[in-house]
């Protein structure tokens, strides 16, 4: 079997088999209890921790930098 021919490859599945996946939604009630507590949680204490981390990725970027002009390696 090559696999350039895809036929061979999933030969094996019947022509008839369903592929679509069987999803049932939850009753109502137990839908509008996880959104109104989905809702009411509290949100983190700092409000961008993404903030610290963008301002320590920018200075170590500069901190490479600054290596690669003192020591002239980017003449090379």
């Amino acid at each position: 079997m090559s696999f350039s021919d895809p036929v061979r490859i999933i030969d094996h599945i019947p022509q008839n088999f369903d592929m679509k996946r069987i999803t049932r939604k939850r009753p109502l009630e137990q839908r509008r209890a996880a959104k109104q507590a989905r809702q009411n949680v509290e949100p983190f204490s700092c409000e961008r921790p993404g903030r610290v981390w963008t301002l320590i990725t920018f200075i170590g970027a500069l901190a490479i930098i600054a290596g690669v002009l003192i020591t002239g390696h980017w003449e090379r």
